[in-house]
């Protein structure tokens, strides 16, 4: 937010970081939101113009970041979320170490560069499509047993 004079980030969720966040934040640009119902979470991915899991230790799957793409969201993830090891760097979303350095890098390069972004949520919207839908599901796991 700092970098991008007319940036605005919305944090949904909560953590242990948040009170400190809230003090330094500048709550004109800086929105803390604890939870959403489904239906505003949904439309809050629909109109991101880019999703960021930072997650700095291993994380099973990374439902959220499968929603975002699902409403055709370009994502940033780190490598040690589960769901990055299905996705290619640069073609369904923006995979990174987990550093912040590297997640700070990331971002400024996608906020760049409107026409990646776009690229991303389309290729990452389909992804989830062709692997994540129920029947694709069920044909795989009837496949595998």
């Amino acid at each position: 937010v700092q970098s991008k004079p007319d940036g605005r980030l919305v944090l949904v969720g909560d953590g242990p970081l948040r009170k400190m966040l809230e003090k330094t934040a500048d709550p004109e640009r800086v929105r803390f939101i604890p939870s959403l119902p489904r239906g505003e979470l949904m439309d809050l991915y629909r109109h991101a113009d880019l999703f960021v899991l930072p997650s700095r230790e291993m994380d099973p799957f990374g439902m959220v970041v499968a929603e975002a793409m699902t409403f055709g969201a370009p994502v940033l993830v780190t490598n040690v979320c589960g769901i990055a090891h299905d996705l290619h760097h640069g073609r369904e979303a923006w995979i990174v170490e987990p550093r912040i350095a590297e997640i700070d890098k990331g971002i400024k390069r996608l906020m760049k560069d409107p026409a990646l972004c776009a690229g991303l949520g389309k290729a990452g919207q389909s992804f989830v499509k062709r692997h994540y839908d129920l029947n694709a599901m069920v044909d795989g796991f009837e496949e595998l047993l």
